[in-house]
């Protein structure tokens, strides 16, 4: 599918604010960070995730938070738009735009 390794590098090495992927890919790019001591998971430039082109699942967002650390205040997953319809009133209004 992907090359987990080389696609975190490169996320890392060239400051990468902003990754759209796929939940197979997200799933993978995940299970390498979560393999990585917790000092190398650090992604400090990464701003945005948007997860694309298919449902994505609760748990693979929830394995978000302990596989991937960047700068808290900024690390977000936005959903795809069709899917604002299903939040709550405050976070679909943050996500639409």
């Amino acid at each position: 599918m992907c090359d987990a390794a080389r696609l975190f590098r490169l996320i890392h090495d060239e400051r990468v604010t902003l990754i759209e992927l796929v939940p197979v890919v997200l799933k993978e790019l995940l299970d390498h960070a979560a393999a990585r001591p917790v000092a190398a998971r650090e992604l400090p430039a990464l701003e945005f995730a948007m997860v694309t082109g298919e449902a994505v699942s609760v748990a693979l967002v929830n394995q978000w938070f302990p596989s991937l650390r960047s700068h808290p205040a900024r690390q977000r997953l936005r959903p795809h738009r069709g899917s604002r319809r299903h939040l709550p009133g405050d976070l679909a209004r943050a996500t639409s735009g």
